[in-house]
């Protein structure tokens, strides 16, 4: 039952890791941090698409577009733990997280079954790298200024409103080199630099004006 445990681990378990951060004078560092599990980071990048939680109470323009492929696996993933608890005789509490421990822990009263054990083991890993795959998409960062090329204070998809049209797209392992801004409104795309040179001369222009 030990590859069994690993494999519940890797998806319950909280992951250590190192980051590069930087504080506001530009300084930069590498510091070691505890991510929450791949299960719970899965359902929290669908929580925040959502407006913070399952029902998406909020207005549309005030959350993230939705991460359809994070909710399609999370929703494979949910019902299949959920189908394991069943089978087990036990009842699922719809946090995955905790449900698949508690069915790991069902396991271990019931006979051994090789078959079934590697069967599960290497779903498990199949959900792991497919999270891990998913988490490690660059991340987003979205702006609040108003695109310095069109002027664009909001931008729209399928029909539904979104603040913020400008975003940088960055890789945690080298966040300035790799980082990339689009205007989701007009589309133009700039590497970070060019943005900041063109915020800030839009900035400088406005201010100007205004005196």
């Amino acid at each position: 039952m030990s590859d069994l445990l690993s494999a519940v681990d890797a998806l319950t378990q909280p992951v250590r890791s190192m980051v590069i951060q930087s504080n506001d004078a530009g300084i930069t560092c590498t510091s070691p941090v505890v991510l929450p599990s791949l299960l719970e980071r899965l359902q929290a990048s669908i929580q925040s698409s959502m407006g913070g939680s399952s029902s998406g109470a909020s207005l549309a323009s005030e959350r993230a577009p939705l991460d359809t492929g994070a909710l399609f696996e999370a929703m494979k993933i949910t019902a299949q733990i959920d189908s394991w608890c069943h089978s087990a005789k036990i009842m699922p509490t719809h946090q995955p997280a905790n449900d698949l421990r508690a069915w790991y822990v069902a396991t271990l009263s019931r006979p051994a079954d090789e078959a079934r054990e590697d069967f599960c083991v290497k779903q498990l890993g199949k959900w792991a790298r497919s999270i891990e795959a998913m988490m490690d998409r660059p991340r987003e960062k979205e702006l609040p200024d108003d695109c310095p090329t069109c002027g664009a204070k909001e931008w729209w998809k399928a029909g539904e409103r979104y603040h913020h049209p400008l975003i940088v797209r960055y890789r945690p392992d080298d966040p300035v080199g790799s980082a990339t801004a689009m205007c989701r409104f007009c589309e133009k795309v700039w590497n970070a630099r060019e943005l900041a040179f063109e915020l800030e001369g839009h900035a400088a222009g406005q201010v100007a004006e205004a005196g």
